[in-house]
Formats: C-alpha cells, structure tokens, sequence
C-alpha cells in the first residue's frame, strides 16, 4: 500500500501533465468518488470546469484512468476566484490541493 509520502511524489510527477489537458484547473490527492459514493480508495483527484462526456475529447484530452500506479478521479468544481481573479485560498479546493490534506471537499 502507497504511502501519503509517496502519493505526494507521484502527483509531484504527473501534475504538470495534468494540468496540460483542457479544463483542468487543481490537481490534489483524494478518496475516489465512484457511482457518488466515496471510497476508501485514495486517487489523484483532477478538478476540471465541467465533466464532458469522452466522445467530446479525443484520445489526447482524456485523463488517464492511473498515473504512476494510482488511480485518478476527475472531479467537476468550481473554480473559487476572488475579485482580482486569485484562487480563494480559503476554497476547499485550495486547502485540498495546498496542503495535501485527503479530505473530501
């Protein structure tokens, strides 16, 4: 079993290419949602600004199911900007992504 240590390194790894695909405004480690139910499964969670369905991407779009040996979880959320367009840093999605927290939003 993956420790949090090495989720983090695994997400240091893959976050820039994440981050490469259209929509994708976080990248953070999680629970794994699956069928709305979290799972005790930890993922990379990829935060994007709308869920599309796979036949509107093509193959390069597509998040991959794992990285580096850890599933994925692409979750549809909301960016949190303030009036000067920075990332709240109250969000939960910045709490999540900046301090490696594994707890769901």
């Amino acid at each position: 079993m993956m420790t949090f240590d090495d989720l983090k390194k695994v997400q240091s790894t893959f976050e820039a290419e994440l981050f490469d695909h259209p929509g994708v405004h976080g990248v953070g480690i999680g629970y794994k949602t699956t069928a709305n139910v979290q799972t005790d499964q930890l993922a990379i969670i990829v935060l994007v600004d709308a869920k599309l369905d796979r036949s509107a991407l093509n193959e390069a779009e597509l998040i991959p199911a794992q990285v580096g040996g850890v599933p994925t979880d692409v979750v549809q959320y909301a960016r949190h900007v303030n009036a000067i367009g920075v990332m709240d840093p109250r969000s939960p999605a910045a709490a999540t992504i900046n301090n490696g927290s594994v707890d769901r939003w």
